[in-house]
């Protein structure tokens, strides 16, 4: 079972092999954008650091096989497996909307809706 971060602003979740696999939260200061944003700081730091892009493009395959079986990941692991899945979308070795894996942003979870009881409602004067 994955344990699910939860932000004021929702998730983003992340599917790999048609397996839920992690998931970040989001907040003002966390968006999708922002997660985005620092994948792509990542690729740019590895160029710069001399790594090209087949040596990139594998690390952050083992990455994602070293942490896609792991169950209850800690909010570190899931963000470790997030930033390579979206590194890996970023190089389009992983396609963002596959049926079997990618992410999905998903609104905060509401709670149940309580049923009015319709007895106690208020008495008509006649």
């Amino acid at each position: 079972m994955v344990c699910v971060y939860e932000g004021r602003n929702g998730t983003m979740n992340f599917y790999f092999n048609n397996k839920f696999v992690a998931t970040l939260p989001l907040n003002e200061v966390n968006t999708s954008e922002s997660y985005i944003q620092h994948a792509d700081t990542i690729i740019i730091d590895g160029l710069k650091s001399g790594y090209n892009l087949s040596n990139l493009k594998k690390k952050f395959w083992k990455a994602i096989h070293i942490t896609k079986d792991e169950k209850d990941l800690s909010l570190d692991d899931s963000q470790f497996f997030a930033f390579a899945m979206l590194a890996l979308i970023k190089l389009k070795q992983i396609d963002a909307d596959a049926p079997d894996e990618g992410f999905l942003v998903m609104s905060p979870y509401k709670g149940k809706k309580k049923k009015r009881n319709s007895s106690k409602s208020p008495a008509v004067r006649k």
